[in-house]
């Protein structure tokens, strides 16, 4: 099933075609973010793997869309960190790496570009492979994950974090649907 987004909206089941984020507008405490997510457990025993892209001047140190992925096996308690912080990943990928700038960008009204991901589990080894434009990049195994055999949830979504008090991060391209596919976020 391949289904795509566009402006900084994400979605997911195993692949996705994204069309890429119009440059959201973030300060450097603010972050916004579209991924897939694949996950099993509740509570405390919640495994999950993110993947998409970020806009996190904190992070990265610039105002671009990132490619990163995320993975805890309880819940962010002990364990996980965004792409390469903390160990876990395994990068296969020379030149698509975690952390990588996503260029080019789509632009309000004007051109739009399309990234494929994607979260795939080898059904021998149970590692999970993160897949960007039909490139293996790497993957997490499957010792890192305390219940996560068989992912029970698949899903897609987008999130902002500012500081409390503070404004916002918009989302995407920070545009409502106006019938313009080149103005907001879609999925087809």
């Amino acid at each position: 099933m391949v289904l795509r987004f566009h402006c900084g909206c994400i979605v997911a089941i195993p692949m996705i075609l994204i069309h890429t984020a119009i440059n959201s507008k973030v300060k450097e405490v603010q972050m916004s973010l579209t991924q897939i997510a694949v996950q099993r457990g509740e509570q405390d025993q919640l495994n999950t793997i993110l993947f998409g892209w970020q806009v996190s001047p904190q992070l990265y140190g610039r105002e671009s869309p990132n490619l990163f992925a995320q993975w805890t096996s309880d819940s962010f308690k002990t364990t996980g960190c965004y792409s390469m912080l903390c160990p876990g990943f395994v990068q296969i990928h020379n030149k698509i790496i975690l952390g990588i700038r996503v260029a080019p960008v789509s632009s309000y009204g004007g051109d739009q570009y399309d990234l494929s991901l994607s979260i795939s589990q080898d059904p021998k080894s149970k590692n999970w492979w993160l897949i960007a434009q039909d490139i293996n990049v790497g993957y997490y195994p499957a010792q890192l994950f305390s219940n996560m055999s068989v992912a029970n949830f698949v899903g897609w979504g987008g999130r902002v974090y500012g500081v409390v008090n503070g404004s916002s991060a918009q989302m995407g391209s920070g545009y409502l649907p106006d019938g313009d596919l080149t103005h907001a976020c879609f999925v087809w």
